[in-house]
């Protein structure tokens, strides 16, 4: 299919359309160095702190099984099959209990919100980054 001259020629919004795009791609330049420089270190430690353990679990040499009522529940095959789930669970509970803790006990100002704050965008992220 041939391009209309028409359609494909700079017209009065091309000025505008280029800003935009200028804009938008400075944006998303910007936001990938901030995840780089500050988003990923931050992460990065709870998930080789969950990492260790999972991968011990998968390679063990023997099945690790616990009886349920009647039921055997092979841990083993159980982690291998749903890990990212798994590894989200292991992140997100301590996080939760931390801050549950931080607000009952007074250990955090609430008056301050900024330790708050950056410790809640911690749990945000790191929960969508480990849910993929």
């Amino acid at each position: 299919m041939a391009l209309d001259s028409k359609k494909t020629r700079y017209g009065p919004s091309y000025p505008l359309e280029l800003l935009l795009l200028i804009v938008v791609g400075s944006l998303v330049i910007v936001y990938a160095i901030f995840h780089i420089v500050v988003i990923v270190p931050i992460v990065y430690l709870p998930y080789a702190m969950v990492s260790v353990p999972l991968r011990n679990i998968q390679a063990s040499a023997g099945d690790i099984v616990i009886q349920y009522g009647r039921r055997d529940v092979n841990i083993k095959d159980a982690v291998s099959s749903n890990e990212v789930s798994v590894r989200n669970l292991i992140i997100a509970v301590p996080a939760m209990v931390l801050a549950l803790v931080s607000r009952v006990g007074g250990v955090v100002d609430l008056r301050v919100g900024a330790g708050e704050s950056l410790f809640l965008i911690i749990c945000v992220v790191s929960t969508f980054i480990f849910s993929r």
